[in-house]
């Protein structure tokens, strides 16, 4: 160690021994500014005051008085192993206390979906359950508001201050990670009881069956939890831990206007199959408007095909890239093709007699005839399209 004031000397062996200014005054019954004037070499303790500091301490008196240490190595290495172990048993303390309590908070959520799915089809009441479930739920993140609160206040302590980057960055991950867990489990949780609110059943008070449920909604609602868990596990952990999100990752130019286009051609498509039902006129026979928006429609889908070598080919770079984005979106045709068969309009006619001249007027009725199991197999199939590309891309930066 080299030489030091006698003030510096202090403060160094304070902050080794992981004491506060304030620890330091009551164990010498002196107030901590007299401390801190000691540090900051505005005045010297007093002689009487040397032999109990530097017994505190663990060092001699000569050693206090020359700001030094004069004995080998070792000693100031032992200093560092028993700052670096109480810095690890604070962490490893605080971590213990937020993971305990996240646990309850994860205990919290899940009962809630027990209570959901109990109420729904025990006493077939699907909004009372849910809305028991909503309670469970807010509880469960207010006591994960207040376990990542806590363990936050470390970051207060002198001790944490002189921890080392690897420290803090293991401490920051593991809270960070514990966070969006308990945030996750709430997000699926009311994934799941979506379909038990917004579906509609033919019996007052009735529930979606089990059988539909698990048929049509539960596959989509797991691949769509694994995309956000894939997606957004990272960088919503890192905003749980620091309060700030890290630095996105900006994609190539070329391979950003090529999603781009073609993400627009697929909704452009992607209207009209589901929409496009309501421009038929039954009233005409041949070409019509609704001709036009289905040719349009699979214009579309050509060109989401057609613009992929196109980009490729004008570009002098990055053309492994456009072609992992571009089959990537052709792949996603499927899943707009399904739609064709998600909506169609039938239309009755009927004859209008008129009371007082006796004419006839012929007057068409349209009825809508959704097939929900359609957009819900293509909505999975888009999921899984875009997950599987996902971990492509993850496991080939690894």
């Amino acid at each position: 160690m080299t030489k030091n004031s006698i003030g510096q000397f202090i403060a160094a062996l304070r902050k080794a021994n992981g004491m506060t200014q304030q620890d330091v005054a009551d164990r010498l019954n002196v107030s901590n500014k007299a401390v801190s004037r000691w540090e900051r070499d505005e005045c010297a303790p007093d002689l009487s005051l040397i032999p109990a500091i530097a017994e505190m301490f663990g060092v001699s008196c000569d050693e206090l008085l020359r700001g030094e240490r004069l004995t080998n190595p070792t000693a100031s290495e032992k200093i560092v192993q028993k700052t670096d172990k109480q810095i690890k048993t604070l962490i490893a303390r605080t971590l213990s206390t937020m993971k305990t309590l996240i646990m309850v908070s994860i205990g919290v959520a899940a009962a809630g979906v027990i209570f959901m799915f109990g109420i729904s089809y025990g006493f077939y009441r699907p909004r009372i359950g849910c809305a028991v479930m909503l309670l469970f739920e807010l509880a469960a993140l207010l006591i994960t508001s207040i376990a990542i609160s806590r363990a936050k206040d470390v970051r207060h302590s002198e001790l944490f201050e002189n921890a080392s980057e690897t420290i803090r960055d293991e401490f920051d991950n593991t809270l960070g990670n514990w966070a969006f867990g308990t945030v996750f489990g709430v997000v699926a949780s009311l994934l799941l009881a979506l379909p038990l609110v917004l579906v509609d059943t033919d019996f007052l008070n009735g529930v979606l069956s089990l059988e539909s449920y698990f048929t049509l909604f539960f596959g989509f609602i797991i691949l769509l939890l694994a995309v956000i868990w894939i997606t957004c596990r990272k960088p919503c952990a890192v905003f749980f831990a620091t309060g700030k999100l890290p630095p996105r990752e900006k994609v190539k130019t070329s391979a950003g206007l090529l999603t781009l286009v073609q993400m627009c051609l697929l909704l452009c498509a992607t209207l009209v199959f589901l929409f496009g039902q309501y421009l038929q006129k039954p009233e005409r026979d041949g070409f019509s408007l609704f001709s036009a928006v289905v040719i349009f429609a699979l214009l579309c889908l050509a060109a989401n095909i057609a613009v992929v070598p196109v980009f490729v080919w004008r570009s002098k770079s990055h053309k492994r890239e456009l072609l992992f984005y571009g089959v990537r979106n052709i792949i996603l045709t499927l899943p707009v093709l399904l739609l064709e068969r998600a909506h169609y309009v039938s239309w009755t006619h009927t004859y209008f007699v008129g009371i007082r001249n006796d004419t006839q007027e012929l007057r068409y009725y349209a009825s809508d005839h959704w097939n929900i199991e359609y957009i819900w197999l293509a909505a999975a199939l888009a999921v899984s399209v875009l997950m599987v590309f996902a971990l492509i891309k993850r496991v080939k930066k690894k």
